[in-house]
């Protein structure tokens, strides 16, 4: 008989390790083995067969090399909505999968003596307290690591529609998201709104987008405008505010980097100050005789042009982004280094969102009393190679 003494619990990462355990009354038998049998959504994706281990005569079985070739990263959308996606359980942010248990005799399989469901997140472990802190810590909160205060620019608007840069966070809500927004003028007036609701997510996150844009158009009016100093967002209480500071760019134009944090939903690192575009050519050619045949002469000129000795055959285009954000707190440093460890960023770019690798390899946690204001300045590669005219 097969006991089941451990499934991983708790919003358990699937980035992290499965461990399930179990134990049988049937390990002193013949070539005994441990059967695991893991399905997903219906469909076997693995059978593994295993001897107990010698000290426990325990079976361990490490689901997540298995589980995590599930996850998908297509979901999120940038559409100029305050709930852009509600990333789902069947892939997206998490997904549920079952283990069968069964056991080997004498080359005998008994398969499915007892089975079991878990259900599993896309979050990765921080530095420091694995397996203490994980993604239960933010029920009912925004879902990031980040401070809970950033700046953007004034939205503009076009025809009836607002737009301009925007600013991803996640929340995790059971039920709908009660919407309010403080905005602060210059003249020292505050107004107080209440958006109504979002409608609840079956897997109970939210993508959001809080910028100024997605709020005057859920409003439906300049709500934030060019008075605005500063707003706040207030999502189901006064526990969970996230204000934004409204700022000029001055000459500079920003890039806002769209990238997946490590609880498996999308944050927004703003880099307002000095980028600078580079380009890195690859070249392929093939060289010729430099001269041609004529009737009665050996030409190296065709009128007042030299024949060319080599012909640029195919030439290739890479493209990078200096970019530099103004001098980070100690606490957004601790919080930047995802963006460097995220699979998925995507560059915001005159209202487009292109898919970028970072090439920054190294990262400090710069804090203020050891260098400080300092600026964080980061290289990304655009992923848009672009080729020339072949020959």
């Amino acid at each position: 008989m097969i006991t089941i003494i451990n499934t991983p619990s708790d919003k358990p990462s699937i980035q992290d390790d499965l461990w399930h355990v179990v134990s049988s009354n049937n390990v002193s038998g013949l070539g005994f083995k441990y059967v695991f049998d893991i399905f997903i959504g219906g469909v076997q994706k693995v059978r593994v067969k295993q001897f107990p281990d010698p000290t426990t005569n325990r079976g361990y079985l490490n689901a997540s090399a298995i589980v995590k070739n599930s996850i998908t990263y297509d979901w999120v959308t940038f559409d100029n909505s305050v709930s852009c996606a509600k990333p789902n359980i069947s892939g997206e942010v998490g997904l549920d999968y079952d283990v069968r248990y069964g056991e080997e005799i004498s080359g005998i399989t008994s398969l499915n003596l007892i089975s079991g469901t878990t259900r599993a997140f896309n979050w990765r472990p921080p530095i420091f307290k694995r397996r203490i802190k994980g993604i239960s810590d933010y029920n009912n909160t925004w879902v990031t690591s980040r401070p809970l205060r950033t700046s953007i620019d004034y939205p503009e608007i076009s025809g009836s529609t607002y737009i301009g840069e925007k600013l991803m966070v996640g929340f995790n809500r059971v039920s709908s998201l009660s919407l309010v927004v403080n905005v602060y003028n210059y003249n020292g007036t505050v107004t107080t709104t209440n958006l109504g609701s979002i409608s609840a997510s079956a897997s109970e996150y939210h993508q959001l987008n809080i910028s100024p844009s997605a709020i005057n158009n859920y409003a439906g009016s300049a709500l934030i405008g060019t008075n605005c100093k500063y707003y706040e967002v207030y999502l189901n209480g006064a526990d969970n505010i996230f204000r934004v500071d409204i700022i000029c760019d001055r000459g500079y134009k920003a890039i806002p980097l769209h990238f997946m944090n490590a609880w498996g939903l999308f944050d927004t690192a703003r880099f307002g100050l000095v980028r600078r575009l580079n380009m890195e050519v690859e070249r392929k050619g093939f060289t010729k005789r430099d001269y041609k045949f004529g009737l009665s002469s050996v030409d190296y000129y065709t009128g007042n042009k030299a024949v060319e000795s080599k012909i640029n055959h195919a030439q290739r285009g890479s493209f990078t982004y200096n970019l530099t954000m103004d001098a980070p707190t100690d606490a957004d440093y601790e919080w930047l280094y995802e963006l460097l460890l995220s699979p998925q960023v995507y560059a915001e770019i005159d209202g487009y969102f292109y898919s970028v690798t970072i090439k920054t390899s190294n990262y400090e946690f710069s804090t203020i009393i050891n260098n400080r204001l300092r600026v964080f300045e980061i290289e990304i590669e655009l992923n848009q190679t672009r080729y020339a005219h072949a020959r």
